[in-house]
């Protein structure tokens, strides 16, 4: 027992000269004392299990699972790092006044970290597909074989012109071309765009800027004129 103690300490300070950032939480526990504490509940489990005492091994046991884990985030630090911040609070924010759909257009991480402010994010990663999503992107069912996936991340592209709808990237992630001032996210509700690079279009509006993200709301009746005028150079046309 007391050579296995040994072997789990010499491991420990190989760690510490080879990863000092291994030991670098919690940061008031100074790494040569996690070593000796480690090894020494290690050594306590062993012996109590080989001597049979099982409530002491018990709750040697429960002692150190609680150390090991109680200072790892979320437990130790909260959920503050990903809600108690500016970007955080602002969607949150917007969602509790409006509980509109938001669509993240670059960096897909954004879209879970909006989900976890209060967003109903659409291009969220879903464990099954979002068929109210699809059935109003792809009513005839084009693409059903590529997004009909399990655990699914969804990159969204702005740059739409000459691409299919959807296009696979890998196993478990598609990118979707879309405008944002498509017609459809008008049926889709959304109202609220976040982007890590700057969009450029009639129905956008820039509310706020968060380092790279951008947050826009997302006007519907720009859109639309658009559209009607549209619709009426086409009868022109028609008509000449």
């Amino acid at each position: 027992m007391i050579s296995y103690a040994y072997i789990i300490y010499i491991v420990g300070n190989n760690l510490l000269s080879t990863y000092p950032d291994f030991f670098s939480s919690p940061d008031f526990l100074d790494p040569n004392i996690e070593i000796y504490v480690i090894t020494g509940f290690i050594f306590l489990i062993v012996f109590f299990l080989l001597c049979s005492w099982r409530e002491l091994f018990l709750l040697n046991m429960c002692m150190f699972s609680l150390f090991s884990v109680f200072l790892v985030n979320p437990i130790y630090l909260g959920l503050d790092i990903m809600t108690d911040t500016e970007i955080g609070n602002y969607i949150t924010d917007l969602s509790n006044q409006d509980d509109a759909s938001w669509l993240v257009y670059g960096y897909n991480n954004m879209s879970q970290y909006a989900l976890a402010n209060g967003a109903d994010v659409l291009n969220a990663i879903n464990i099954y597909p979002h068929f109210d999503l699809w059935n109003v992107l792809d009513s005839d069912g084009v693409y059903y074989d590529v997004y009909n996936k399990r655990n699914m991340s969804i990159v969204v592209n702005d740059k739409a012109v000459d691409k299919p709808l959807v296009e696979p990237l890998s196993d478990s992630s598609i990118m979707l071309n879309i405008d944002p001032c498509d017609f459809k996210l008008n049926l889709l509700d959304v109202k609220y765009v976040i982007s890590s690079y700057d969009l450029d279009y009639a129905c956008l509006t820039k509310l706020q800027t968060f380092g790279v993200n951008r947050i826009y709301s997302r006007s519907t009746e720009n859109m639309e004129k658009s559209t009607n005028e549209v619709e009426i150079e086409e009868s022109t046309v028609v008509v000449e």
